[in-house]
């Protein structure tokens, strides 16, 4: 009779949790979604889309300790993006976890690709993202990715076309 009473008040007792709580890790979110979008969007330029994923307020800090909003971030997307035929990005993993102190962040690794119009030469770095969500929305962003091997040929390129406007002027 006793172990038959501990049996139903533990059923009780487990029953009455009508609400768990939220996972505070997970691999499949909403916001894992719109992250991953946010990827897709800037691989198809599609400006607009990519503005509507983050809040009006939103510190985007793009392998620097300074941050910048929207606005900016899409004009140096669109500045960049002139000089490739092609980008995509592949994600490699993502997650999401909500801090103790109840932030949400989706954290996601990936593989850029872009082939860069002036020489056809495809370039791929990898690259890591953390961004912070509230009511749906990107409100900080930390982007990093190595991009000196395209620096390095756009200066190259640079350094020919000087050369060769001296070369023709002589």
């Amino acid at each position: 009779m006793k172990t038959y009473l501990l049996t139903l008040s533990a059923v009780a007792m487990l029953s009455a949790c009508t609400e768990c709580p939220p996972a505070r890790y997970t691999q499949q979110s909403p916001e894992i979604d719109i992250a991953i979008a946010s990827n897709d969007a800037y691989c198809k330029r599609d400006w607009d889309a990519l503005k509507a994923m983050y809040a009006p307020d939103a510190k985007i800090y793009h392998n620097s300790s300074e941050h910048s909003g929207i606005d900016e971030m899409i004009s140096k997307s669109q500045e960049s993006a002139q000089y490739f035929s092609s980008e995509s990005i592949t994600t490699e993993d993502a997650e999401m976890v909500v801090t103790d102190s109840t932030e949400t962040w989706v954290n996601f690794w990936g593989i850029w690709k872009g082939v860069m119009a002036a020489n056809g030469k495809e370039y791929a770095s990898p690259m890591h993202f953390t961004m912070r969500f509230e009511n749906g929305l990107i409100t900080e962003e930390h982007g990093y990715w190595d991009s000196s091997s395209i620096t390095e040929d756009m200066m190259a390129m640079e350094m020919a076309a000087t050369d060769s406007a001296a070369t023709t002027m002589e």
